[in-house]
């Protein structure tokens, strides 16, 4: 009789799964990493922000425009002037950038993604 040496290495079904897991992750990445890109260019424009020492005095337009000028710089486009708020006290001034984004995934699905970004001027 002929005996049936032990099976090495992964059937055909196990390598399509593992292709079909690693690409819908590789997908969802690419959708989502502009959205964190853009992110990223938000908090560094709140810390140059908060890293200026000049700027505790400045009324809320002029906090206004100087952050929207930041925001051109490093290609922010989904944040409104809505979602800016800027509250200011006598020894601090805080700026917070609250704002959500949709990216639609395929069909009716979509992620939506929350940021919540804060700067203390002092």
């Amino acid at each position: 009789m002929h005996m049936i040496k032990e099976q090495y290495g992964s059937a055909l079904i196990t390598t399509l799964l593992c292709i079909v897991i690693f690409g819908g992750i590789a997908f969802v990445g690419f959708k989502l990493a502009p959205v964190y890109i853009e992110n990223f260019g938000v908090t560094s424009s709140l810390a140059s922000m908060e890293n200026d020492g000049n700027l505790h005095g400045k009324s809320k337009a002029e906090l206004q425009h100087l952050l929207s000028k930041r925001f051109q710089i490093n290609d922010v486009h989904r944040v409104d002037e809505s979602d800016i708020e800027i509250k200011m006290k006598p020894r601090m001034t805080t700026i917070r950038v609250a704002y959500e984004v949709q990216v639609p995934l395929m069909n009716n699905v979509d992620f939506l993604v929350t940021f919540d970004d804060e700067a203390v001027l002092r």
